[in-house]
């Protein structure tokens, strides 16, 4: 045991934590975590015990604490890549916005469905395909294609009504 060690045996882990922040980072820094090194002392600060304990050396305990939340933070990391490379090898890549692109199948698939549905609700009418194209996929509201096409909001609401059992129709053939 250290001269140090001796002087805060019996004190509470707080204030050893509080006066040694600097070196608890520093070594946190040193293990490789540098970029992880204040989310790892606020953990550590959280986890600690608030009662004065009888810990023979405190010091030493909270370097063992940040051990292990260095080893924890990194074998989290570990499994986030392996989890996020099998989701983007399973799902299709990065691209540049950042954002998983679907794969050509995908695309090509999304793009026939949309085509079957766009044709279902036009086999209703070219007005319900039409207000529904402004309300569903425009994104005006029922108010605004009634205005725009002259009509009440209950025949938009009839309108839209038809579209959505023709989509309902093929959805369940």
């Amino acid at each position: 045991m250290t001269h140090q060690d001796r002087i805060e045996s019996g004190v509470d882990l707080e204030s050893v934590f509080l006066v040694h922040r600097a070196q608890l980072r520093a070594f946190i820094c040193s293990r490789g975590a540098a970029d992880l090194a204040d989310d790892i002392l606020q953990d550590l600060w959280i986890r600690m015990p608030r009662q004065r304990t009888d810990i023979a050396s405190p010091l030493s305990y909270l370097y063992r604490m940040a051990t292990y939340l260095v080893f924890d933070r990194n074998q989290s990391r570990s499994a986030r890549l392996v989890r996020d490379t099998a989701w983007f090898d399973a799902h299709g890549s990065i691209g540049e916005a950042g954002c998983a692109q679907p794969t050509a199948e995908r695309v090509m698939e999304a793009r026939q469905t949309v085509s079957r549905a766009l044709e279902a609700v036009s086999r209703e009418g070219e007005r319900v395909l039409a207000i529904f194209r402004r309300h569903r996929i425009d994104g005006l509201t029922q108010r605004e294609v009634a205005s725009e096409f002259g009509l009440s909001i209950g025949t938009v609401e009839g309108d839209l009504r038809k579209a959505y059992r023709a989509l309902v129709a093929l959805e369940e053939h």
